[in-house]
């Protein structure tokens, strides 16, 4: 994560726990909010909740990664409102 324009004095672990709360506003499958956030020091990270409700009506989570998709999204624009660079790092974990 890095500035690009001045953020003001707010520590960037309150602008990460803040661009999470806001991602939790995205629209989602059925409103189901299948995603979970963890805030470090230095980032955020985005893990994806496999709902059992949403196995019928989204047998390959394709709506449920749509949803993730948006939250991740509301999570970088409120960041870089914030005048912080967001930046995206795939860590797929094979057995999840």
């Amino acid at each position: 994560m890095s500035q690009e324009t001045p953020a003001g004095d707010r520590p960037l672990t309150t602008a990460l726990t803040e661009a999470a709360a806001t991602a939790g506003l995205a629209p989602s499958v059925h409103n189901s909010q299948p995603w979970r956030w963890t805030v470090l020091p230095d980032a955020l990270e985005l893990r994806m909740v496999h709902e059992p409700q949403l196995a019928a009506t989204d047998p390959e989570n394709r709506l449920v990664t749509l949803s993730c998709g948006l939250a991740l999204h509301h999570a970088r624009v409120v960041l870089a409102a914030e005048g912080w660079a967001a930046e995206v790092e795939r860590l797929p974990d094979p057995s999840r």
